[in-house]
């Protein structure tokens, strides 16, 4: 925008000054950087207008006052044409969002139930990048041999809001509870780590019966131990006089203790031991 001395006179009525030009070109004064990129000192910067004010070069303006340097009337000038743009909108700040790398697992616990010796199961959890960054995946891996994972492999990419699908293959490897959990490596700040529970039940199994109490009863209790004098640990509670133990492992010699319980729950003593040892395998 070129500013003439017409610009310049708007002043004149405001203030009886006169204006004489001095010979020397014009200077150019910008009002705002071309870009923000070459306005480093002000953060977040965005560039409403870009163009130049154009002042011709005058030494002095004389008055009916006396004289002032052109300065001032170059200043004024500067601040009407900046007040009638509506400068408090030329720079305006805007705001940044910080990038994030967030994933997360869903479910965050796979339980496998029971499953046989020889047999697997397979479930799924689904990663997704909940954040507004690339997620990626350096590598997964499980705690346990009995629990294999596939699916996501190292080096898997997921941009912002993509899912991948983790599957986990349970396969027990003895009888009894497993646990585990799978590892998920990533620059995530929030990489997630999901539960693995799993059974697989004994192939054996203790069967006991036992002689009524000869006193009322509401039941039984079943103990068992790994020594012949105890110490024991407490099984069930039964009303019939037979219980069936299908929690042994293979090879493990038990000792089993019966009590009587009456309405009061209250116990008698044990009962004589009784022995099993479990083949193997």
């Amino acid at each position: 925008m070129s500013c003439t001395h017409s610009l310049l006179r708007l002043l004149q009525p405001l203030s009886g000054l006169k204006l004489f030009r001095s010979g020397i070109p014009p200077c150019t004064f910008s009002v705002l950087p071309a870009s923000c990129e070459s306005c480093p000192t002000i953060p977040n910067c965005r560039v409403m207008t870009t163009r130049s004010i154009y002042v011709p070069t005058a030494r002095f303006v004389k008055s009916h006052r006396g004289t002032a340097p052109l300065v001032a009337l170059a200043a004024a000038t500067l601040l009407l044409l900046l007040g009638l743009a509506g400068c408090s909108g030329l720079i305006s700040s805007k705001t940044s969002t910080s990038a994030t790398a967030a994933l997360t697992a869903n479910p965050a616990t796979l339980n496998f139930g029971d499953v046989a010796l020889g047999n697997d199961s397979t479930q799924n959890s689904m990663l997704t990048n909940t954040g507004n960054s690339k997620v990626t995946v350096s590598g997964v891996a499980a705690s346990s041999s009995e629990f294999m994972v596939s699916g996501v492999p190292g080096g898997t990419t997921l941009s912002s809001g993509q899912s991948a699908v983790l599957t986990v293959t349970f396969k027990p490897s003895n009888s009894g509870n497993a646990t585990g959990t799978i590892t998920i490596n990533s620059n995530a700040s929030n990489s997630p780590i999901i539960t693995l529970l799993g059974a697989s039940p004994s192939p054996h199994s203790v069967g006991l019966t036992w002689s009524p109490s000869t006193s009322p009863v509401v039941g039984y209790y079943v103990y068992r131990g790994t020594v012949t004098n105890g110490p024991y640990a407490k099984l069930n509670l039964v009303a019939a006089t037979q219980f069936t133990d299908l929690s042994v492992q293979a090879g493990q010699t038990y000792t089993y203790v019966v009590t009587a319980v009456d309405a009061n729950i209250t116990e008698s003593s044990y009962s004589n031991p009784a022995t099993a040892t479990v083949p193997s395998p």
